[in-house]
C-alpha cells in the first residue's frame, strides 16, 4: 500500500500571487528541503526567490516548518 502524502509546501511572495500551494510529499524531510529550495533561490532555474515557504502538516493541521517571512504563520 502506497503511503499518503501527509505534508504540503506552501510558498509565498509578497508580488507574485500571495500564498501558492505547491506540492504534497510523503516526508517531513522530503518537504522541508523543497520548501528551503524556494526561499534559497535553488527550486526554480531562473533563481527566482520567494519570500517564505512553510510545510503544512494534514494530519496535525498546522505548520511544521517555516523557512523566511511567512505572514500567515500564527
Amino acid at each position: 500500500m502506497e503511503k499518503k502524502k501527509r505534508y504540503q509546501v506552501v510558498k509565498y511572495h509578497h508580488l507574485e500571487n500571495g500564498f501558492d500551494e505547491v506540492m504534497h510529499y510523503r516526508t517531513l524531510a522530503e518537504a522541508a528541503r523543497v520548501a528551503r529550495a524556494y526561499v534559497n533561490g535553488t527550486m526554480e532555474a531562473d533563481g527566482f526567490k520567494y519570500d517564505g515557504a512553510a510545510v503544512w502538516d494534514e494530519r496535525a493541521r498546522m505548520y511544521v516548518r517555516v523557512f523566511g517571512y511567512f505572514p500567515d504563520h500564527e
